[in-house]
């Protein structure tokens, strides 16, 4: 009987080492992957193609990207707004193809 109490003790006490959080938050440091990238886009409205609604077209390395910023706020869903962004490459997943995920740290209109 004793043995089986030490084999449970060590089952508990082996599951409680460090937990990784794995939340699935858009904005935490944790997903960040690259220092942040300051650019000039313009929003482009693709809300009628699954997972997808206002994103920001820029140059990035010399070719045009549609950057997934997450859900903008009411005063930049306008197609075609010029403005300036800047953001960080996160990890999370898109739901939009074709997409590049990003934090934004700072949104102007230009």
């Amino acid at each position: 009987m004793r043995s089986v109490f030490l084999a449970l003790l060590l089952l508990v006490l082996a599951g409680c080492g460090n937990k990784k959080d794995v939340s699935t938050s858009d904005n935490t440091s944790s997903d960040k992957v690259q220092a942040a990238v300051s650019t000039e886009g313009v929003i482009v409205d693709r809300s009628g193609e699954e997972g997808c609604g206002f994103m920001i077209k820029v140059q990035m390395d010399g070719n045009e990207s549609i950057l997934d910023p997450g859900p903008l706020a009411e005063d930049f869903q306008v197609d075609g707004l010029k403005v300036k962004v800047k953001y960080d490459l996160s990890r999370r997943q898109t739901t939009c193809t074709g997409t590049v995920p990003v934090i934004l740290a700072e949104i102007t209109k230009k």
